[in-house]
């Protein structure tokens, strides 16, 4: 998208006068006025009033409700960074802050200080961490991931378990090393309430075939007769290697 807060255009007075500097002026979001700009709209008609048919954000200011662009205009600030401050929990004094001001106090202080409401109870972070007993990453983390509420501070079970152990006796991890399939691809498998012969198809891919010492190899078969790993053999075999070469230890030079 381009940058048209360096542009000048008339204003209704006829002088000239930046997008930022009408915006404020009419109390008109950034976004909607620099829209109609590209839209070829001009002077009265590029400033009309606008009826916002789901109200603006209201912010709490020292106890007085002000919208982001009433904020943004008496602070002196971008009006989309007064928007982007509100939604990430910024409130006041901290949301209507110089910009290098405000830069400087994230951080020394971290988002620790950014204010959210959980159960209609409006604290900070690190007051909901504490709170909570949730360590303070956690909670910083899921914020950063858009998660607010009680869900922010929701405590973590985590339920420690044996080996998953199939129909047969054996374990997962041991259905892996004798298939040679991934651990992981069998566990979603699993997940998906795959069993038996279903569980243990091969995953469709090329085998590759290969003769060494007068003998025919799976990739899979050199790899544990020779340690090396079998993604590594693979790229050999494409890049053309053979013999000794195509089994020698990784990062062993060629012969």
């Amino acid at each position: 998208m381009a940058d048209h807060r360096g542009i000048k255009t008339e204003d209704v007075d006829g002088q000239l006068r930046s997008l930022s500097y009408l915006a404020d002026k009419y109390e008109i979001d950034q976004i909607r006025l620099t829209t109609r700009y590209k839209n070829g709209e001009r002077g009265k008609r590029l400033v009309r009033p606008v009826h916002y048919t789901k109200g603006l954000q209201m912010i709490d200011i020292d106890g007085q409700k002000m919208n982001f662009i009433q904020v943004a205009k008496k602070f002196g600030l971008n009006q989309q960074t007064v928007l982007s401050r509100y939604k990430r929990g910024v409130r006041y004094p901290d949301i209507v802050l110089p910009v290098d001001e405000f830069k400087r106090k994230m951080k020394r202080d971290g988002p620790q200080d950014i204010q959210t409401a959980i159960d209609g109870h409006e604290m900070t972070l690190a007051e909901a961490s504490a709170e909570y007993q949730v360590k303070p990453s956690t909670v910083i983390n899921r914020y950063k991931r858009g998660i607010r509420g009680p869900e922010l501070v929701q405590t973590v079970k985590r339920v420690t378990s044996g080996p998953i152990v199939l129909e047969d006796g054996q374990t997962l991890s041991e259905l892996a090393a004798k298939t040679g399939i991934d651990y992981m691809t069998l566990w979603q498998r699993y997940q998906a309430g795959k069993r038996g012969a279903e569980l243990s198809v091969q995953p469709k891919r090329k085998r590759f075939m290969v003769d060494y010492q007068g003998q025919t190899w799976t990739l899979l078969e050199l790899s544990r007769a020779f340690h090396v790993p079998v993604g590594t053999l693979r790229n050999r075999v494409k890049q053309g290697e053979s013999g000794d070469n195509l089994v020698r230890p990784p990062y062993a030079p060629k012969k």
